[in-house]
């Protein structure tokens, strides 16, 4: 179990053991790397440049919501050859519900097709990055997810199982 303290002031414990924390999952967070060496990352109108993820709606199961929120924030459609590795459970307290668990996912995509994006959604656009690339964006470009010491910890940990 990991504890850090986000950019909130908030503490948050991360474990890399899936249900460790409970089976009650909020939210989902998701990794998407496409094997042209490219991380898919969505540009929220408000936040900035950040992975795609989100609030899981009611009666929604931890994958719907996952393939939905890849779609309605890039608009990639996920196909049976992508790969899914479970990164992490995280959990943290959110002013207006209370306790959160969030799960975060490593989606290894053998190709991306350029899909135009649902209308009237927070995202005004993608982003197909190298690791290079996107070190060397602007910080005040990033979402301030993106700064968070749980996004350094769940990106290594991508990074560590697609070069395996």
């Amino acid at each position: 179990m990991i504890e850090y303290t986000d950019l909130t002031g908030g503490k948050v414990q991360m474990t890399f053991e899936k249900n460790q924390l409970g089976t009650d999952v909020k939210d989902i967070l998701v990794i998407p790397y496409i094997k042209t060496g490219h991380w898919l990352m969505t540009e929220n109108i408000v936040r900035g440049i950040e992975f795609p993820g989100g609030k899981i709606d009611p009666n929604e199961t931890v994958e719907q919501a996952v393939v939905r929120e890849l779609w309605e924030e890039t608009g990639v459609h996920l196909k049976s050859e992508d790969k899914w590795t479970f990164l992490a459970d995280y959990e943290f307290q959110d002013k207006k519900r209370g306790r959160v668990i969030k799960r975060a996912f490593l989606i290894e995509m053998a190709t991306y097709e350029e899909a135009p994006l649902p209308e009237d959604y927070e995202t005004s656009g993608v982003h197909l990055l190298t690791e290079a690339e996107y070190l060397q964006l602007e910080t005040s470009s990033l979402s301030f997810y993106m700064k968070d010491a749980g996004m350094e910890l769940l990106w290594n940990k991508a990074k560590e199982i697609i070069k395996h």
